[in-house]
């Protein structure tokens, strides 16, 4: 075997000496190198300077030997007609490729047409998934994308938004795998806008949804005869709770869902995965679909269905509890324009002196009022806005 060509870990070499247990191989570089039998394959017995560069052979004519195998002298032969070291180095090449054969120990075998079919689409799509990784990361480092980015940039956006603890473009461009950094980047690549906020979709909180829905009919008691006030924000529009006064009862009235959410409905188990209204400075995320709102919000229509309370206050207890289905009509007021009218208005000054006893009572058994501080959050046109939410008498009457 001295003087014959072989190939190790892809590169040929000579084999220049022997001794009892292994061989020394010489490389084209003049490196030696001692090895065991089995760590090289013996390509040819006399060695040749022999090169890559091998002429483009015509595979089909082995396809009578589809899933056989043969000696590498065999295909040599076939594909190059002679058995040279360099045609048969050109052979070990085709081989240590993979695509059209495979070693089975020291001979080789002959993959099938579909296999050969099958590992080519492999490639294939691996050679475009590298141009296209490419194109994105020259266009990542000018501060754009295009069509052609936008599988990379959406895998950025799963990483952003907590939906994904890996993105390979991510990797590949040294930005480290966090929502923060791939937020970061989206903002620079204007893909998200400055304004956007990923903290509901990273804390997984659905986008609002909408459900059909209609009211229920059930009997309602009218009391359409007394003014009905709904004191919240100035911006807000959904109110879910009024009061009224009639004589000395007070009623409390809240919005009527539940004659549109039935238990175990689509629309509780929406609401139950919910819990509750989510109220950003941006954005509100709503328990229930918007739909209802516009059913159930007291003050948007003329009327609306509400599930009310009334009761008499004599200090001490209420007495008198009784809770109906009804028909109200709701004035909207802010906060500020309240306390602008607690004094010349006969309801609700007399509310609020019913109020003030109660509270007086209750406070001389021992209650707590805990003036904690508040604030109002908003986004408005593009600014953060943070302002102090001060007590008022309107907010303590609510």
């Amino acid at each position: 075997m001295i003087n014959s060509l072989v190939a190790y870990k892809g590169k040929a070499a000579r084999i220049a000496g022997q001794n009892t247990h292994k061989f020394e191989l010489e490389f084209a570089d003049g490196s030696t190198r001692k090895v065991r039998e089995k760590d090289f394959r013996f390509i040819h017995s006399e060695f040749t300077k022999v090169n890559d560069s091998c002429a483009q052979a015509d595979i089909a004519i082995l396809d009578d030997f589809q899933e056989e195998t043969l000696t590498l002298q065999e295909i040599t032969e076939w594909l190059f007609d002679e058995y040279t070291a360099q045609s048969a180095w050109c052979t070990c090449v085709l081989v240590e490729d993979g695509l059209y054969f495979y070693w089975q120990k020291d001979k080789i075998y002959v993959r099938p047409t579909e296999q050969v079919a099958s590992i080519q689409a492999k490639r294939d799509a691996e050679a475009l998934e590298a141009q296209t990784l490419a194109h994105c990361v020259d266009n990542i480092a000018n501060n754009v994308f295009d069509k052609q980015d936008l599988a990379y940039i959406q895998d950025i956006e799963k990483v952003a938004l907590n939906q994904s603890k890996h993105a390979k473009i991510l990797t590949h461009i040294g930005v480290e795998n966090t929502p923060e950094a791939a937020y970061k980047l989206l903002l620079r690549l204007k893909y998200f806008e400055q304004t956007f906020n990923p903290y509901p979709a990273r804390h997984g909180i659905p986008n609002d949804v909408d459900i059909d829905t209609e009211m229920a009919e059930v009997e309602r008691i009218d009391l359409t005869h007394l003014n009905s006030y709904a004191i919240d924000n100035a911006d807000s529009n959904d109110a879910d709770d009024a009061f009224s006064v009639d004589g000395d009862k007070i009623w409390i009235h809240i919005a009527d869902v539940s004659s549109i959410v039935a238990p175990g409905s689509e629309l509780d188990l929406y609401a139950q995965e919910r819990a509750s209204n989510l109220y950003l400075p941006d954005q509100i995320l709503h328990m229930l679909p918007t739909s209802i709102t516009q059913l159930c919000a007291l003050g948007l229509s003329e009327t609306s269905p509400a599930l009310s309370i009334g009761f008499v206050l004599s200090g001490k207890e209420m007495q008198g509890i009784e809770v109906v289905h009804s028909t109200i009509k709701v004035t909207n007021i802010s906060y500020d324009d309240a306390d602008k009218i607690l004094e010349s208005n006969e309801d609700l000054a007399k509310i609020q002196t019913l109020v003030a006893l109660h509270r007086q009572y209750r406070e001389g058994n021992g209650s707590m009022s805990l003036n904690l501080p508040r604030v109002d959050v908003r986004f408005k046109e593009g600014q953060i806005k943070i302002s102090d939410q001060a007590r008022s008498p309107s907010r303590e009457l609510v």
